[in-house]
C-alpha cells in the first residue's frame, strides 16, 4: 500500500491507465491511416488495424520483425536507410513514397511521414511512421501527366500543320500585290495590306505555339552552367541589344543547376528580349540579372526600368495570348511570358513578378539546388 502510495497510483488509477491506453488504440485503429512504432533498431513495435490488414497478419506475428519480413531485399534496404536517418539523426522524413502489394495482391502506393520518438531522458528510443494510401491520387496524376502530354503533341502538329497553308496564302497575296500594284487605288493597297498584316500575325502566333509546345519536348535535364546560357541568349539579342541602347549587367558566377540547357537559354532570351521591348522611351534603357540563394532554393531574377506592370495584371502576364500592351504601341504575341512560366515550373521551380507602372519590372523566379 505504501509501495503504491509513493508511485503516486491507485489501483483505480492503474486502471485508468490501462483504460486509456485502451481507448487511444481503439482511436488510433479507426483513423483513416495506417500507424506504426518501430524501435532503434528498426523492428515493429506496434502496428494499427490498417497497418496488419495491409500485411495480411495479427500483431503478434509483426512486432519484432523488421521491413525484410514484409517487403522485398531492394524495398527493405531502402526504408531502413530512411530509418537511419531519423533514428541516427534525428531527421524527419516527410514524403517517402512506396510500391507495396497488398496482402489482398493488390498493388498499392503509400506516402509515408516518419519522426523520432524520444524517451525521457531525451535520446531517441524509436520512430513512429504514418503513412497513407495515395494510390488513387497518383493514378489521376498519371492521367493527366498523359492528357497533358497528348494536348502538347496535339497543339505540336496542328500548330506546325497550319503553318504550311498559312505560308501559301501569305505567298499569293503578297505574289497578287505585285501583279497588281499599278492596277489598284488607295482602297485596294488598303485592304490587300490589311489581309497580310493579319495573315503575318496569325503566323507569329502559331509560331509562338509551336514555340510554347515545344517546352519539355527536349530531353532529360542535366546540369547546365547558368553563366554560360546567359551569355549565349545574350549573344543572340546583339543586335536587339544594340538597337534599343541599352546596358546590360550581369552578376558574376550564377549558379550551376538542373534543367534543359535550351529551355535554359529561351528562358533569360525571352525575359530579357522583354525587357527591351518594353522599355521607357523617355529613358536609358537598363537590364540586370542577379542571384541569391534563399531557403535552399536559388532566387535569379532579370530587373528592368521599363514601363512596368501593374499589380493587377501581374498574373495575367503569364496566361497564353493575354496582352497587356495593345499591339499598335508593341508588337507581340502574348506567349513568351507564357512560355517562361512552363519552363521554371518543368524545372522545379516558380516565376513572379514585382513591379510598378513606370518604374521597371523585376522578373523573379527559383530553381532548385543541386543535392
Amino acid at each position: 500500500m505504501v509501495c503504491e502510495q509513493s508511485h503516486g497510483l491507485s489501483e483505480d488509477s492503474g486502471g485508468d491507465v490501462r483504460q486509456g491506453a485502451a481507448r487511444l488504440e481503439a482511436v488510433v485503429d479507426e483513423l483513416g491511416a495506417y500507424v506504426f512504432t518501430k524501435d532503434r533498431a528498426g523492428r515493429y513495435t506496434y502496428a494499427n488495424r490498417l497497418v496488419r490488414q495491409l500485411f495480411g497478419r495479427p500483431l503478434q506475428d509483426i512486432i519484432g520483425h523488421d521491413d525484410s519480413h514484409f517487403f522485398d531485399l531492394q524495398r527493405s534496404r531502402d526504408l531502413c536507410r530512411n530509418d537511419r536517418m531519423v533514428l541516427e539523426d534525428g531527421r524527419i522524413i516527410a514524403g517517402e513514397e512506396a510500391n507495396h502489394v497488398a496482402a489482398s495482391g493488390e498493388r498499392r502506393v503509400y506516402w509515408t511521414v516518419k519522426k523520432p520518438l524520444y524517451g525521457s531522458g531525451g535520446a531517441i528510443i524509436g520512430l513512429i511512421g504514418i503513412s497513407t494510401d495515395i494510390t488513387e491520387r497518383k493514378a489521376l496524376e498519371m492521367e493527366l501527366e498523359r492528357s497533358n502530354q497528348e494536348l502538347e503533341q496535339f497543339a505540336y502538329v496542328v500548330s506546325h500543320d497550319l503553318r504550311q497553308p498559312l505560308r501559301m496564302v501569305l505567298s499569293y497575296l503578297s505574289l497578287i500585290a505585285r501583279r497588281l500594284d499599278g492596277r489598284l487605288d488607295a482602297e485596294d493597297r488598303e485592304l490587300i495590306g490589311y489581309a497580310l498584316d493579319g495573315a503575318r500575325r496569325l503566323d507569329a502566333l502559331i509560331l509562338g505555339l509551336l514555340d510554347y509546345a515545344r517546352v519539355g519536348r527536349g530531353g532529360l535535364a542535366g546540369t547546365v552552367a547558368l553563366d554560360e546560357v546567359i551569355a549565349e541568349a545574350l549573344g543572340n539579342l546583339h543586335l536587339s541589344v544594340q538597337e534599343a541602347g541599352a546596358v546590360v549587367e550581369v552578376a558574376p558566377a550564377f549558379p550551376v543547376v538542373r534543367a534543359d540547357r535550351t529551355e535554359m537559354m529561351r528562358l533569360f532570351q525571352n525575359l530579357v528580349g522583354n525587357a527591351l521591348k518594353y522599355r521607357d522611351p523617355h529613358r536609358p534603357c537598363r537590364v540586370r540579372l542577379g542571384w541569391s540563394r534563399e531557403d535552399g532554393l536559388w532566387r535569379l531574377m532579370v530587373a528592368d526600368n521599363g514601363i512596368g506592370i501593374a499589380a493587377r495584371d501581374q498574373e495575367r502576364a503569364f496566361v497564353l495570348f493575354q496582352r497587356l500592351v495593345p499591339e499598335d504601341r508593341c508588337e507581340g504575341t502574348g506567349i513568351g511570358l507564357a512560355v517562361c512560366r512552363k519552363i521554371v515550373e518543368r524545372a522545379g521551380g516558380r516565376i513572379w513578378i514585382d513591379s510598378e507602372p513606370g518604374l521597371g519590372a523585376t522578373f523573379h523566379f527559383t530553381l532548385p539546388v543541386l543535392s
